[in-house]
């Protein structure tokens, strides 16, 4: 995998004050070790199967929205006649979503595709989520979004709940779960990137409440053992903010309308302000409203404000509102969600360690960038690039070797050896 420049961004707005919200935000989350090895799930996902995967439909209950006016009522749109189970809503219904009205000219709530330069941060860090539901009544494979947040792991995918378990249709966690970021038209630029444990709220899992569908993914390292963070960079990520923002909603909508087509293979965004609130059943904020008109295959992209931090996902929208998305307010539970995710801090330097190793035997070599290794068990060795950089020996024999940059360079309870470091520490 190719080395890339890092951003790094704050990993939350201090807090502004939450808004009124329905109910009481519940705490509780829910998560599960990912037993597969990084090779099986990467060996599965064939670009046949991930071609073949099923975009996880926009939650559309099949009711029209609180107070809509009767579709039939509205002069010049199309009605769309459907089966109907009231007060049942439904993550995989089959329902139509599309931007009503016969004009050509865009409309701010039509989604555009970012471009191709897919590469370019931020755009690389949203990105396709692949995964397999394997029990209850709807198994397959299927598709959604995700974005990768700053965490002090450097490996955390943010996403919609019903990505990360099928509450809905007792599926339960998800298997085979991995993020691609920068994916376009079946690109994978930066790798694949698998889960290793999945969270999502005890409210979604439990209780199948829409109020609280959110979800998260600790993804596995690579083999220079970088973060996906240290790779493509991340989004921030803000709790308990206001609830009057403007909104960027990312996603890779898969399901194609009377009105425009979509085929998952490339990453799409609205801009909108908050519009409105939702008032669905359940305990939690009211979920947030905006102007968007994508499709089955976003759930799960991130709606980003000030063009820094992820306040949002999209979760759901509304068989007669087809212009409209839904996310969750991101209060004390997504944050809760969030601490117990985001892993821990590991320094070397007093810098935030890039390359982390494994029990085995390691060979890290650096970028132009600072790079910061901490390296583990096993006789490690790790080769400073152009930058300043730090390195830290593990419990082997190690070997510590800077670059032109002024390194430093700290051995482990080891015997190490060091070489080219203008700074020495626990250095025979």
């Amino acid at each position: 995998m190719g080395a890339a420049a890092v951003v790094v961004l704050a990993a939350a707005l201090p807090a502004a004050g939450q808004e009124p919200a329905a109910g009481d935000d519940p705490p509780g989350t829910v998560s599960k070790v990912v037993r597969q090895s990084p090779s099986e799930i990467r060996d599965y996902w064939t670009p046949r199967r991930m071609n073949r995967a099923e975009p996880v439909e926009l939650r559309r209950a099949e009711l029209p929205a609180p107070g809509a006016p009767d579709v039939a009522e509205r002069p010049g749109e199309p009605k769309l006649v459907l089966p109907t189970r009231p007060g049942v809503p439904d993550t995989r219904a089959g329902i139509l979503d599309g931007l009503l009205g016969t004009g050509t000219d865009p409309q701010p709530r039509d989604a555009v595709d970012t471009g191709p330069n897919n590469t370019a941060f931020p755009r690389r860090v949203h990105g396709k989520v692949f995964f397999t539901i394997s029990g209850g009544s709807d198994p397959g494979n299927f598709l959604c979004s995700g974005t990768a947040v700053r965490s002090p792991s450097h490996t955390l995918v943010w996403t919609a709940g019903h990505c990360v378990n099928d509450a809905e249709f007792n599926g339960g966690f998800a298997t085979n779960f991995e993020f691609v970021p920068g994916y376009r038209n079946g690109q994978r630029p930066f790798g694949e990137w698998v889960a290793r444990e999945l969270f999502t709220t005890s409210g979604w899992r439990s209780n199948d409440n829409i109020r609280l569908d959110l979800g998260a993914a600790v993804v596995g390292r690579d083999s220079e053992g970088r973060g996906v963070q240290d790779v493509v960079g991340a989004r921030g990520i803000a709790f308990n903010q206001p609830r009057n923002q403007t909104f960027e909603a990312f996603g890779y909508p898969a399901i194609s309308t009377p009105f425009r087509s979509f085929n998952g293979q490339l990453l799409y965004s609205c801009t909108s302000p908050r519009i409105g609130d939702d008032n669905p059943p359940g305990v939690g904020p009211d979920p947030l409203e905006i102007d968007c008109d994508m499709t089955g295959g976003s759930s799960g992209g991130g709606w980003v404000i000030d063009g820094r931090f992820v306040n949002s996902v999209t979760s759901y929208g509304y068989e007669f509102n087809f212009n409209s998305l839904f996310g969750p307010y991101m209060g004390t539970t997504a944050k809760n969600l969030y601490q117990e995710a985001r892993g821990k801090k590991r320094k070397c330097g007093g810098e935030e360690v890039t390359n982390l190793g494994g029990s085995g035997r390691d060979n890290f070599d650096g970028t132009t960038r600072r790079d910061s290794f901490k390296l583990r068990g096993g006789p490690d060795r790790s080769n400073g690039g152009v930058g300043a950089d730090n390195a830290c020996g593990g419990k082997g024999r190690d070997v510590l070797i800077g670059g032109p940059g002024v390194d430093f360079c700290n051995g482990g309870k080891g015997r190490d050896r060091a070489r080219g470091c203008e700074e020495r520490k626990k250095i025979p």
